[in-house]
């Protein structure tokens, strides 16, 4: 179980470590950071999104695969 959760979290981590990465680099109307400043109220947002989703994703596709597994044994 604690495995399943700390693969979850590092690929939740690494998503959105690359959705942050696209947004910051394509950021044509200074919606992230601009002259300097970063727009926090607009970046937090994204990542916890994309975390969320990627974590729970995971969670919801392996969770009854490691249950089932549990059960066979």
């Amino acid at each position: 179980m604690k495995s399943i959760l700390m693969v979850a979290f590092i690929a939740g981590l690494t998503v959105t470590c690359g959705a942050l990465y696209l947004a910051w680099q394509h950021n044509p109307q200074c919606e992230y950071h601009c002259e300097g400043v970063i727009h926090w109220s607009n970046l937090l947002p994204l990542g916890l999104s994309w975390f969320a989703v990627t974590f729970a994703g995971l969670l919801v596709v392996a969770l009854p695969l490691w249950l089932a597994g549990k059960r066979r044994q």
